[in-house]
């Protein structure tokens, strides 16, 4: 289809190119380089390395650090290798020199003495010690640096100590796991010998008569020696109290005793001598030995009985020396008494209306007017914490101990 032919009197309107979009290209970041310097790497520095390795990515002191080197803060994850990469500062002009020793000279003290610390550095004392000597001392390292000398390898002796409990922990192992085997062994053992019993058996029962009756006499036995060793200790007590003497019932018991286990001796040979005898006497005389063991049972129930109750009693006091009469201390000369003081004179009562009451402590306003009259004309160097907040105490004549933290902050606002 054709253009329309345009009306009379009217220009045909030109059609125009069309134009492409204008591209606005982003400036490019300057690529991070860590120059070269004079001094050592402070990777290759020992001392340096490791306690380089005791802070966190993001502490405050490694900021600060990698601003003096690079002058900038550094990023989290690669603060730790520019650091250990820095060789020394690259001063190109009186300006760039200037500028460094500016942000060393505004560290405050305590910052400024862990940063020494880091680059195993002495803090210094005396002369040494001042602020002003350290913040040069600091700056002269950081344009060459080099391991300190006379100082001892951290790194090497921390491995050392890193052996020596390895060693050690390896020794109580092997002495738990050797301890444990011998209780295990001794387990096993005692599981195989079983349980108590015997005299003489090993703990098992014996099973033929001769082993019953061998073990039933030396029960006896020990059973004698028992009862004379408690007659021999209650009539020492008996003694001991004031009591009379005379066989104690226990020692009758023994005594009874012996002649029971000779009387039985003479029945057991009897009895393995005339294997012809009827049942009938076998039956009457167990029966006669029967009585016989129960009333030396009820004979033996009192005797223990009356040893208890002359253990129980309580031995009758000794009666104590008469005491000496005290002599009369020999008769010093009377002196007059004193005479009587005069009537202190009555203090009239104080009350809370007539003691003074404390000042009233200095508004913030007031503190950072009288900081920074103070810091206008006074040496940043010869200046401290604790002289100011004494000048101000002073000043108002009360005590700022509580403001210590709005004093720290209107001194550094200063100062900066």
């Amino acid at each position: 289809m054709a253009d329309p032919e345009p009306a009379a009197g009217r220009e045909k309107r030109e059609r125009k190119s069309t134009v492409d979009v204008y591209v606005v290209a982003s400036p490019t970041k300057k690529e991070f380089v860590i120059p070269e310097g004079k001094g050592t790497k402070l990777r290759d520095i020992p001392n340096v390395d490791f306690n380089l390795n005791k802070f966190k990515s993001d502490d405050e002191h490694l900021k600060l650090l990698h601003r003096v080197m690079y002058n900038r803060p550094g990023k989290a994850t690669t603060i730790k290798k520019n650091i250990r990469d820095f060789s020394g500062l690259v001063l190109d002009d009186a300006k760039e020199r200037d500028r460094v020793k500016g942000l060393i000279d505004r560290i405050m003290g305590t910052t400024l003495n862990m940063l020494l610390d880091l680059l195993d550095l002495p803090r210094g004392a005396g002369a040494e010690g001042v602020k002003d000597a350290k913040a040069a001392r600091l700056l002269s390292w950081l344009e060459s640096p080099a391991a300190t000398e006379g100082k001892k390898n951290l790194k090497a002796i921390a491995e050392v100590k890193k052996e020596k409990a390895a060693r050690k922990r390896e020794r109580v192992a092997a002495k738990k796991e050797k301890l444990a085997k011998k209780k295990a062994r001794d387990a096993k053992k005692k599981s195989k010998s079983g349980g108590g019993g015997g005299v003489k058996t090993g703990g098992r029962l014996p099973d033929d008569a001769a082993g019953i009756k061998a073990e039933l006499a030396a029960i006896a036995k020990r059973k004698t020696a028992l009862e004379r060793k408690l007659a021999t200790v209650v009539g020492a007590k008996r003694k001991a109290s004031g009591g009379g003497g005379g066989k104690s019932p226990a020692s009758k018991k023994a005594k009874k005793e012996d002649g029971s286990d000779d009387d039985d001796d003479d029945d057991d040979d009897d009895d393995s001598g005339s294997d012809d005898s009827g049942s009938d006497d076998d039956e009457s005389g167990s029966d006669e030995s029967g009585d016989d063991e129960k009333d030396e049972e009820e004979e033996a129930d009192a005797d223990a009985k009356e040893a208890e109750e002359e253990e129980d009693k309580p031995p009758t006091p000794t009666p104590a020396p008469p005491a000496k009469e005290p002599t009369p201390p020999p008769a010093k000369e009377s002196t007059p008494p004193p005479a009587p003081a005069p009537p202190a004179a009555e203090k009239e009562p104080t009350t809370p209306s007539a003691a003074s009451a404390p000042p009233p402590g200095p508004t913030d306003a007031q503190l950072c007017a009288a900081v920074k009259e103070m810091l206008s004309g006074a040496d940043l160097a010869s200046v401290s914490m604790k002289k100011i907040r004494a000048d101000l105490e002073a000043k108002f004549g009360v005590s700022l101990v509580e403001k210590k933290a709005t004093i720290k902050a209107f001194v550094e606002s200063a100062i900066e």
